[in-house]
């Protein structure tokens, strides 16, 4: 599904190239569609092991992580970007836990941003929760205001 509600948003000279690695197709495809119509060249990997194996030989400005994939999970994989990569800055999403109910273990973005992740966004989100995850990650707010209107949830 592609939310309008994204196009007219603007990422900049910031985001050039970015990696999107999730298991999740239907969640990558969106988020892949939704930054290429802001110009950005992204690359999607629907598993980790492929995703750290593109991010050695590739050059990229941005890392969006899923926490929750069978084989290497995004934290295993978070860590391996991170000592492979230290300057890329990661976003985690996760559509589970992201804090702990009894406070005795960490929630998942605070593992996340142990890990090695910049910023953690929880699934599902809004294409401006993503656009502020990557604000936040990049340290530029984007060239043209957003809309005020109500964005749909993706």
């Amino acid at each position: 599904m592609v939310c309008a509600a994204f196009v007219g948003h603007n990422l900049g000279k910031n985001v050039k190239r970015v990696i999107v690695i999730d298991d999740d197709k239907a969640v990558g495809g969106a988020i892949k569609l939704w930054l290429e119509l802001e110009g950005a060249d992204v690359t999607y990997v629907d598993d980790s092991l492929d995703g750290i194996e593109t991010i050695k030989t590739a050059v990229f400005d941005l890392a969006i992580i899923d926490i929750f994939m069978p084989g290497m999970n995004g934290l295993e994989a978070i860590k391996a970007v991170h000592a492979l990569k230290p300057n890329l800055p990661i976003i985690a999403m996760s559509g589970l836990g992201h804090r702990a109910d009894s406070g005795a273990a960490p929630g998942i973005a605070e593992l996340a941003t142990r890990s090695g992740a910049a910023e953690a966004i929880r699934k599902p989100f809004r294409p401006r929760d993503l656009m502020q995850a990557i604000e936040s990650c990049l340290g530029g707010p984007l060239r043209e205001a957003r809309a005020s209107r109500t964005e749909p949830t993706c």
